[in-house]
């Protein structure tokens, strides 16, 4: 909307296309008002508006009869102009999942969860954010203790920005920030991975709905620089010896985002208790014997980084 000044102080509202009614354009924010350069008695109107909504598609500029802007005349109402949108194909792919590490502050690792228990999770779920799982690590030194990792589903790269910009301006959410108990969580900006699943992850077969086991994430870096060979030694010589050492695989990834991540690759594991992954994995060292040796050299860039995580009570996996 915009207001037009009379000769006698008083101000009248007028719109942009005439009233709003469904179907029509949503036009957000007037920002500049330009007469037109054309000698043709017309002004042009445009605007944008990005705050608490999605920044993409959202421009507009109208073209208007002076007479018309001023509200001396009836104006008719604008065609939609129907346009091929301008986001690249690759970000409406899907689906797709987030891992997401939160390192919390010295002392308020409680109070992280406890915010992710009462009211994150729930808010996610209002703005379409599919957390699967929710995990503490279980061992190493304090700081790395005072982590919270979880794991998202996506419909697209797009989806997510579009969820993540929601969720951050839902009116609950922020109250939930300005509670005194929840700020200075963090001891650093999360960490957050965009990931594609590999065609024989069985996360869409995973459904562990009793709690007590531990999981195992493994970030996997490869030496030259390109996944392909990493993900053919992981594919061809690791992945198939898991089952029989028995480890439950949970899921498999590559990174979405290149080149920043592209050189890691991402594995999920379930076990009974620590004791039986460590047998596990001494058994599938023994297997791979000095194959593995070789195949490190060539393949990995350093020693795995290694995860042992427990479910939370609140994590759908448990």
């Amino acid at each position: 909307m915009y207001a037009v000044r009379r000769a006698d102080l008083s101000y009248t509202l007028h719109e942009i296309n005439n009233e709003y009614k469904p179907g029509k354009p949503v036009l957000v924010s007037p920002r500049a008002f330009c007469l037109s350069p054309f000698s043709d008695k017309g002004i042009y109107i445009g605007g944008h508006d990005a705050s608490r909504k999605i920044s993409d598609d959202m421009a507009w500029i109208f073209e208007a009869p002076l007479e018309v802007a001023l509200g001396q005349t009836k104006g008719r109402d604008a065609e939609l102009i129907e346009k091929e949108s301008l986001r690249s194909p690759r970000l409406m792919e899907g689906p797709l999942h987030e891992l997401r590490i939160y390192s919390a502050a010295e002392g308020r690792h409680g109070d992280l969860i406890k915010r992710f228990k009462d009211h994150t999770d729930r808010i996610f779920r209002r703005h379409k954010l599919e957390a699967l799982g929710y995990w503490i690590p279980t061992g190493g030194p304090a700081k790395k203790r005072r982590r919270l990792v979880y794991l998202l589903r996506h419909e697209s790269r797009y989806d997510a920005y579009r969820n993540w910009v929601n969720f951050s301006n839902d009116r609950e959410w922020e109250r939930v920030l300005d509670k005194p108990e929840f700020q200075g969580l963090l001891a650093k900006k999360p960490e957050s991975i965009f990931l594609n699943e590999k065609p024989y992850s069985r996360l869409r077969e995973v459904a562990i709905k009793q709690p007590g086991g531990i999981y195992e994430l493994r970030i996997y870096a490869e030496a030259r620089g390109e996944t392909t060979a990493l993900e053919n030694w992981f594919e061809g010589q690791l992945r198939p010896l898991f089952s029989k050492h028995g480890m439950r695989e949970i899921g498999s990834w590559s990174p979405f985002d290149k080149p920043s991540s592209g050189t890691s690759f991402f594995s999920l594991l379930y076990h009974k208790d620590r004791e039986q992954a460590e047998a596990a994995w001494k058994g599938l060292h023994r297997d791979l014997s000095s194959k593995q040796e070789a195949v490190n050299g060539d393949v990995l860039s350093t020693q795995s980084d290694v995860i042992f995580l427990r479910a939370l009570g609140f994590s759908p996996l448990k």
